[in-house]
């Protein structure tokens, strides 16, 4: 299980190397996709994959950060249900081999960053 200490201390471990990937263009290695579609159960599955595949698009890390930090600014903003200083909160993240963790640590990096209040605790979904 996931816990805050260990969110914050692989946060402290992995933020800086995260921030240092490359960042540009990459293209799909269409062997791989290729076989990814062939791997769904059914041919209903593999039209579906094929679809997806002639639509994919690349997004850079800094796509994501930018990303992130508009979410954020849109959570702790929500006129409906705002993030409030005075009520803990709990942040829901993925396993750390998940794409969610990753997002989670550049999300908390924007929210210290910009001094917003910090969840008392994570907690993996």
């Amino acid at each position: 299980m996931n816990t805050t200490k260990s969110f914050i201390e692989n946060y402290n471990e992995r933020i800086d190397h995260i921030l240092t990937l490359p960042s540009g263009t990459h293209s799909v290695n269409p062997e791989k996709l290729e076989q990814w579609i062939n791997a769904q159960a059914s041919d209903r599955r593999r039209a579906a994959a094929g679809a997806l595949a002639k639509n994919i698009k690349y997004i850079t890390h800094k796509d994501v950060i930018a990303s992130c930090a508009t979410l954020i600014t849109k959570m702790y903003n929500d006129v409906e249900k705002p993030i409030l200083e005075t009520k803990p909160f709990a942040w829901y993240v993925g396993g750390k081999d998940k794409s969610s963790y990753f997002i989670a640590l550049l999300c908390y990096k924007y929210v210290k960053d910009q001094g917003l209040l910090i969840a008392e605790r994570s907690e993996t979904i």
